[in-house]
C-alpha cells in the first residue's frame, strides 16, 4: 500500500542512475516507464490507482498524460516527451488546456528537464508563469530531490502547500538573488569554452563580415581587451581554467585553416582563401540515428572528451564514433573535414571505435577507425613549429560516386559503400 509519503531513498537512487546514465529514451512510451512515473511514484503517488494518477486524461478534444488527481480535483497535469524533445515549443498548449482546468500546476518534462508552471496565477504573461527548472543531470542532488519533494509530492500538492511554495517562489526575492548569482558563473563558462557557442557566433559573423574566419585566441584576446570586468577577479578569472587554454593551444590556425584552398597541394601548404560560411555544421539528430541504425547500438553524448557534440558512447561504452560534419564546398567540390590530433588520441585509446562523417544533410560515411587510419598517413597535413595539427579529409562527389581524396593515390579512393542517406 501506497503511504503517501515520498521515498526519498528511492528519489535518490533514481537521480543517481540518472545523472551516472543519461540514456536516450526515444519515445515517449518508454520515457514515461523508464524515468517520469518512477520519480512521480517515489514521490508518494500511486501510479497504479487512476483515482491518483489518471493517464490520458481527456480535456476536451485534448489529453494531458498524467493528472495527479485527490479527491475527485485535478491537481497536477504533467505533460511528458521522450528524452530528446525540445521543450519549448510545447509550453504554450500545455498552460493553455491547464488554465481550462483551474489545475494549480503544470509541469512539463522530458525525463531528463522538469519544467513547472503555475497555470492560473493572475497578472502574468503565460511565458513567464515558469516558477522553477529541475535539470537533473546538471544541478546538485540535493537541490534536485528538495525541489521534487516541496512542488510535486502528494502531501505537498493536496496540502496545497505545494502551489502556496511556487506562488512565493514566483514572486520572491529569493529566486531573483539566485539568478543573479548564477549570472556571472554562467558568463564565464561561456567566455571559457572556445568550442563554445560565444565563439562559434563571433566567428561566424566575423567571416560572413570579412570573408576571414578568426580562432579562438584571436575571439579571447577581444573578449579580455572589451569586456575587461569578467577578467579582472584575479589571475584565474585573466584567462580560462586549464582545460580551456589547452584548447585554445590546440586551435590555433584552426579558423584559418578552415578557409585554406581545400585541394591544397601535397606538402600540406594551402593558399588562405575565404569559405564565405562555417564549414562546421552542427551534426543533426538524424545523422546520429543513422549513425545508431549502421552500428546497431544506441548513442549518447560523452563527457569522456569535450566538443561541440562530437563524441559519442554506446549505452553500456563498449563503443565509441567520433561524428565529424561538414558542408558541400561548389568550388572544390567535395566535402572537408580537418581531423586534429586530439581526436585521433580519442578513438586510438577506444578498444572499439568509429569515425562517422556526415557528408551535408544526407549523407552519412561510417568505418571502424582501425581500418580508416592507414588511410590518414596518406593525407595532407597542417603542422605549427613542426608538429601535426590537423590531417585534411576530404570526400569529393563525383556523379553518385563518394571518393577519397589521397595525394598519393591517382583518382582516390572509392568509399561510396561506406555511405548512407539519413
Amino acid at each position: 500500500m501506497n503511504s503517501g509519503q515520498p521515498d526519498i531513498d528511492e528519489l535518490r537512487n533514481l537521480i543517481g542512475r540518472v545523472k551516472a546514465n543519461r540514456a536516450i529514451h526515444p519515445t515517449e512510451e518508454a520515457t514515461k516507464q523508464g524515468l517520469i512515473l518512477p520519480i512521480v511514484q517515489s514521490l508518494g503517488w500511486d501510479v497504479f490507482n487512476i483515482d491518483e494518477v489518471y493517464p490520458e486524461y481527456a480535456l476536451d478534444t485534448r489529453r494531458v498524460d498524467y493528472s495527479l488527481r485527490h479527491g475527485g480535483i485535478n491537481r497536477v497535469f504533467i505533460e511528458a516527451k521522450h528524452t530528446e524533445t525540445d521543450l519549448e515549443n510545447h509550453q504554450e498548449q500545455l498552460l493553455n488546456y491547464s488554465f481550462k482546468a483551474g489545475v494549480g500546476i503544470a509541469v512539463l518534462t522530458n525525463g531528463f528537464s522538469w519544467w513547472f508552471f503555475l497555470p492560473i496565477i493572475e497578472g502574468v504573461h503565460w511565458a513567464d508563469r515558469r516558477f522553477i527548472t529541475i535539470h537533473i543531470p546538471q544541478q546538485e542532488e540535493d537541490d534536485v530531490c528538495s525541489n521534487f519533494v516541496r512542488f510535486l509530492s502528494k502531501t505537498q500538492v493536496i496540502s496545497g502547500d505545494a502551489e502556496r511554495s511556487a506562488r512565493e517562489l514566483q514572486g520572491s526575492q529569493a529566486r531573483l538573488i539566485k539568478m543573479k548569482a548564477a549570472i556571472p558563473r554562467a558568463w564565464q563558462d561561456i567566455v571559457n569554452d572556445p568550442e563554445g557557442l560565444l565563439y562559434e557566433l563571433v566567428a561566424e559573423e566575423t567571416e560572413r563580415l570579412s570573408g576571414h574566419r578568426p580562432g579562438s585566441d584571436l575571439i579571447l584576446s577581444f573578449l579580455q581587451g572589451h569586456l575587461p570586468q569578467f577578467f579582472s577577479q584575479g589571475e584565474q578569472a585573466l584567462s580560462p581554467p586549464s582545460r580551456a587554454r589547452g584548447r585554445i593551444a590546440e586551435t590555433q590556425g584552426e579558423a584559418d585553416e578552415r578557409s585554406r584552398l581545400l585541394n591544397a597541394p601535397s606538402d600540406g601548404v594551402g593558399d588562405r582563401r575565404a569559405s564565405g560560411t562555417t564549414d562546421r555544421p552542427d551534426v543533426t539528430l538524424k545523422a546520429v540515428r543513422e549513425v545508431e541504425k549502421r552500428l546497431t547500438t544506441k548513442l549518447s553524448a560523452t563527457t569522456v572528451a569535450r566538443g561541440r557534440n562530437k563524441y559519442f558512447a554506446s549505452t553500456d561504452q563498449s563503443l565509441y564514433v567520433l561524428v565529424l560534419a561538414s558542408k558541400y564546398y561548389e568550388q572544390g567540390q567535395q566535402y572537408w573535414f580537418g581531423l586534429r590530433i586530439r581526436q585521433i588520441e580519442f578513438l586510438d585509446s577506444r578498444e572499439v571505435s568509429h569515425l562517422a562523417l556526415v557528408c551535408g544533410d544526407q549523407n552519412v560515411f561510417v568505418k571502424e577507425w582501425r581500418g580508416f587510419k592507414p588511410w590518414i598517413e596518406k593525407m595532407n597535413v597542417t603542422r605549427e613549429s613542426g608538429t601535426v595539427q590537423y590531417y585534411h579529409i576530404k570526400i569529393f562527389k563525383r556523379d553518385r560516386r563518394f571518393i577519397l581524396g589521397l595525394p598519393e593515390l591517382a583518382g582516390g579512393q572509392d568509399i561510396s559503400h561506406l555511405f548512407s542517406k539519413c
